[in-house]
C-alpha cells in the first residue's frame, strides 16, 4: 500500500530535509512522496497510485536530463 503521509518533497521531486532545502540527490515519487494520500485514500479508484507514479517519475527524469 502506502504511507499515508510521506516525504516533502519540492516541484521537482527532491525530497526536503528539516531546513526545507533540497537533499542532495535524493528524488521521492509514488506513494511515498509529497503527502498525496495524507487525508483520504481512493481506493475505490484504481491505478491512481501508478499513473501518479509514472508521471511524476518521467518529470524526474527530464529535470535530470536537463541538469
Amino acid at each position: 500500500m502506502c504511507t499515508l503521509d510521506g516525504l516533502r518533497i519540492n516541484t521537482n521531486m527532491q525530497v526536503l530535509g528539516t531546513n526545507m532545502e533540497p537533499i542532495k540527490g535524493l528524488f521521492a515519487v509514488g506513494n511515498d512522496s509529497g503527502g498525496f494520500f495524507a487525508y483520504s485514500y481512493p481506493e475505490l479508484t484504481p491505478g491512481v497510485a501508478a499513473g501518479r507514479s509514472m508521471t511524476f517519475g518521467r518529470h524526474v527524469g527530464k529535470y535530470l536530463a536537463d541538469l
